[in-house]
């Protein structure tokens, strides 16, 4: 598998992403699963557990998290990548991934 951390040494105890909810809290860090999903799973105040991405730990990642009056990233660009993640979904009938293009044939006025 593809492990992003194979190890939790210098990870903070709290959530250090400014942005998450449970954002400055100490929290006890039970167990972490890497591969893809590479999760660390805490235990809340209410004694429930949370998986919360493990690059939330991250003092490196997360101190260059920042506001801006501007966009870093091209609104068309985003668009683009949307546009290929709903082409690879699931219902691909022959399993091949080739982006849509917004000219294909609905079938609607075609001959069989």
């Amino acid at each position: 598998t593809a492990t992003l951390h194979n190890a939790r040494f210098g990870l903070s105890t709290k959530i250090l992403y400014p942005y998450h909810p449970l954002f400055g809290e100490d929290y006890e860090v039970f167990g972490a699963a890497g591969g893809k999903r590479d999760m660390v799973y805490i235990r809340l105040a209410d004694k429930s557990s949370k998986g919360v991405p493990a690059w939330m730990f991250d003092p490196a990642i997360c101190a260059v998290i920042r506001l801006t009056d501007k966009p870093l990233i091209d609104c068309y660009a985003l668009t683009r990548l949307a546009q290929l993640l709903d082409s690879m979904s699931s219902d691909a009938p022959t399993g091949e991934h080739e982006p849509k293009t917004g000219t294909e044939d609905k079938g609607v006025g075609s001959e069989t």
